[in-house]
């Protein structure tokens, strides 16, 4: 290695080309992209190779768009994305809700997105007890229905075939449970079971 030539920098966050020797002749530039979340701050993004030195090189800093990692939620976790401490602008990471649990009663897969520095659109993943089609309530004389989702802790009363009368359905302890078909004075004053 001649004298002049330079070993290859080193860019904290950033990177090159580097050169397949090792090291770069006398003259010699290397351009440096900032690794994403990260941003070149003062100068220019080249620094030259002079008599065995490298001109003042670049500087890769953190951007005040980007987001730290995304924050954990409970019964969801990221797929689809390596672990990383530092999330570029507009970055989005994909969670899943664990089985048994959604988003919405029906979604489970759902985005983040990195904006201005913060996470946005974190999703909740909860327990959701899914109402089917009133085929499987036949025996209550459900009317018929689309696929419904009731929250942990959510009731509903859903019609009965006859006229004010109403069967109410409920959520809880991760069990769906529903009364008989009552008159909806009864299922208001609880005495429905």
């Amino acid at each position: 290695m001649d004298e002049t030539a330079c070993l290859p920098p080193t860019v904290p966050n950033g990177e090159y080309i580097k050169n397949s020797n090792g090291w770069f002749l006398d003259r010699r530039t290397v351009t440096v992209k900032c690794h994403d979340g990260y941003e070149l701050t003062g100068g220019s993004d080249r620094s030259r190779c002079i008599n065995g030195t490298w001109s003042s090189l670049p500087v890769c800093e953190k951007s005040p768009n980007a987001c730290d990692e995304p924050p954990q939620i409970p019964h969801g976790v990221i797929i689809e994305q390596g672990y990383r401490e530092l999330y570029g602008a507009d970055s989005k990471v994909v969670y899943e809700c664990e089985s048994g649990y959604t988003t919405d009663g029906t979604t489970i897969q759902t985005s983040a997105l990195c904006s201005s520095g913060n996470w946005t659109g974190i999703p909740l993943c909860e327990f959701y007890c899914a109402v089917k089609h009133a085929g499987a309530y036949d025996q209550r004389r459900i009317e018929d229905f689309v696929d419904e989702y009731l929250k942990e802790g959510q009731k509903k009363n859903f019609p009965c075939w006859s006229r004010s009368y109403y069967s109410m359905f409920e959520c809880k302890n991760q069990r769906l449970t529903n009364t008989r078909c009552c008159h909806e004075h009864d299922i208001n004053r609880n005495v429905c079971y």
